[in-house]
């Protein structure tokens, strides 16, 4: 193992931070709050913070961590966009770390491209800064790889621990790491750092009880159980066909690469095969795969040019430039689709803007709303709103696994002494509850839809019986004021209208 001069340290901050400027202003339409599951996990960090006790007050799939670190940021005062900043910028962190485990073996621009590869890869440009999860995990997952480079054991199994209690899925590369450490005589050493996850679930478990696994790990085995398909091509078909080229680069490692990269292309596809494996797959459960897939191509791509270029002396500038146009021509529709994304962001959050203004011109007198989880969170945060029963996540698959009853929540709702606001979205959520949706529509009153046209649904808005009463006369009382308005005729008289 070679160790890095001065000169290639200093070429690859310099790419790096080119690299990250880039990423970065064009992910910063991500700053807003997006409809979808992040207002969910930014909700539930303000209950955290005002001393509701996840699993009991309110429901969460997760481990606490992401929770946690949200609660930390309300604490201090911070805002959303503060906390999907600091989440934002955890790509690059990771990048960076790749970066690191390579250049300690090669030199600096295969270091460079790996850190390319990983942060401009379509998924990390779809996740990068939406608060689900996949951002706080990856500078861990890269720093555990780093850390086996190093040799370092007990450090790359104690920080894949942490990134498991922060999303569990986060540990699919955990046999081949720990195959790596058993081949290094290290086992031991990597065990005692992983147990780390073990303690972590054993003291959630002391604190918070049986509602802990209940949410946790039984919630996810009842989601595959209520799974009509055994695989979901959807999520699968969209990884292979935006990432082809990382695939195709990371196989050049098992012939090309070193033993460290072959073993962290094996865990990169690893995590592909066991993604791909559950039924109840969502698409940003690949991004495990991007730090090791990233690295595994960027030592395989490097041994390739090491092993074919030396041949070609007379020709070597031009084959050097032939293989860099032909990267980056693979990746052009990656840069091209993270370009598109800022545009799309921007007319999600003019959606959601349109929601929240809406609503806001038609507070409910409880002060409380509640719905879709899709729209809901966000809709509280912005407004000021509180989400009744503390029921943030509202997603079908709670109430279809059995994890909550429909006939429960529309007990707890109609023994509210006023009625919540109410926001659904056609063809999802609650909506897609008949229990729900029937107690919505015979107890509260729409008063107004909206289509919004970037998230492809309809927005319906209902109100108690008392509040849209009060909403239609106000209306009435305007309509009558305009109407006794004096107004200038075109002869200069005034008059009534």
């Amino acid at each position: 193992m070679s160790y890095p001069s001065r000169r290639d340290r200093l070429l690859l901050g310099l790419a790096w931070a080119v690299m990250a400027a880039a990423y970065l202003w064009m992910q910063r339409a991500a700053l807003s709050i997006l409809p979808g599951d992040e207002a969910i996990y930014l909700y539930d960090g303000r209950l955290l913070a005002a001393g509701f006790e996840p699993y009991r007050d309110f429901f969460l799939a997760h481990p606490p961590m992401r929770v946690l670190v949200a609660s930390l940021f309300s604490l201090a005062g911070s805002t959303p966009a503060v906390i999907k900043g600091f989440d934002l910028i955890m790509f690059p962190v990771a990048a960076g770390l790749l970066a690191l485990a390579v250049l300690h073996a090669r030199r600096w621009w295969w270091a460079a491209l790996a850190a390319f590869l990983f942060m401009f890869a379509t998924l990390s440009l779809d996740i990068g800064g939406v608060y689900m999860g996949p951002g706080l995990v990856m500078p861990l997952l890269a720093g555990s790889l780093l850390a086996a480079t190093r040799r370092r054991f007990a450090l790359a199994g104690l920080l894949l621990s942490i990134a498991g209690l922060q999303a569990t899925y986060a540990l699919m590369p955990l046999p081949v790491l720990a195959w790596w450490a058993f081949s290094q005589r290290r086992l031991g050493q990597f065990l005692a750092g992983t147990s780390a996850f073990v303690v972590g679930y054993l003291a959630c478990y002391a604190v918070f009880g049986m509602p802990f696994v209940d949410q946790v790990v039984l919630y996810h085995v009842a989601k595959v159980d209520a799974e009509t398909a055994a695989i979901r091509w959807g999520p699968i078909s969209y990884f292979i066909t935006t990432e082809a080229g990382l695939l195709a680069f990371s196989a050049a490692s098992i012939t090309q690469s070193t033993d460290w990269g072959r073993r962290a292309t094996i865990a990169g596809w690893l995590c592909v095969l066991v993604a791909a494996s559950y039924q109840a797959l969502f698409i940003h459960y690949f991004a495990i795969s991007l730090p090791f897939l990233a690295a595994g191509s960027a030592m395989g791509l490097g041994g390739l040019a090491q092993r074919f270029l030396p041949k070609l002396p007379a020709i070597r500038r031009l084959a050097i430039v032939l293989f860099c146009a032909a990267l980056m021509i693979t990746h052009l529709p990656h840069v091209l689709y993270g370009l598109d994304l800022h545009e799309q962001r921007i007319m999600q959050a003019r959606d959601a803007r349109t929601v929240v203004e809406a609503v806001s011109a038609h507070r409910p007198s409880s002060g409380m709303i509640w719905g879709d989880g899709s729209i809901v969170p966000l809709v509280a945060l912005q407004s000021g709103l509180e989400i009744a029963l503390n029921m943030v996540d509202t997603n079908e698959q709670r109430f279809s696994s059995g994890r909550t009853a429909p006939a429960d929540v529309v007990s707890e709702l109609s023994a509210l002494s006023k009625p919540p606001g109410v926001l659904l979205l056609e063809e999802h959520g609650v909506y897609m509850v008949p229990e729900l949706r029937k107690w919505v529509e015979t107890n509260l009153i729409e008063v107004f839809s909206i289509r919004l046209p970037a998230m492809g649904h309809v927005c319906r808005y209902y109100l108690g019986r008392d509040d849209a009463q009060a909403i239609r006369q106000q209306i009435e009382g305007r309509t009558t004021e305009l109407k006794n308005q004096p107004t200038r005729s075109p002869s200069g008289t005034t008059g009534s209208i």
